[in-house]
């Protein structure tokens, strides 16, 4: 890799951030003191950003075009781990992460862009069991809608 920059710092030293091949390529990556690791893409030879790390070094991007989750051995893919009441959701991006495992960024539902918001369904946070608000979201999503209709006429 030719370049990179780093996007997000957290507590015991760890930073991510995105590696550029220099051909327009690029890979998250995650830093803490003792090395760097790449994190890698979901797809083969796809692409992939960092955006968010928290002190645990768990990051957060978008991997051509999808929401991620590294939690330091695994990519995961968090549409794959929505909660099935959840599924008009596609979740394009994720930006940050904090120690509590919650998760925020941007997401399509019913072809309108939102943020979203992740809750870990325990109180000890593993990426299998992450969940989306969806009651809230929805809502809110939806009263978006109808002040834009009511605007338009």
């Amino acid at each position: 890799f030719q370049s990179g920059y780093a996007t997000a710092i957290a507590d015991g030293g760890y930073v991510a951030g995105t590696l550029n091949d220099g051909i327009g390529g690029t890979m998250a990556f995650v830093w803490q003191p003792g090395g760097m690791s790449e994190v890698g893409s979901l797809t083969s030879g796809g692409d992939s950003q960092a955006y968010g790390v928290n002190s645990s070094g768990w990051v957060v991007g978008t991997s051509d075009g999808t929401a991620f989750l590294y939690d330091g051995a695994a990519m995961y893919d968090l549409n794959a781990l929505l909660a099935p009441t959840t599924s008009a959701w596609q979740l394009t991006e994720a930006d940050a992460i904090n120690n509590l495992g919650q998760i925020v960024g941007v997401g399509d539902i019913d072809g309108d862009q939102h943020a979203f918001l992740l809750n870990p369904v325990s109180s000890t946070p593993e990426p299998a069991s992450f969940a989306l608000v969806c009651a809230a979201m929805t809502l809110i999503a939806a009263k978006r809608r109808l002040r834009t209709k009511g605007k338009s006429r």
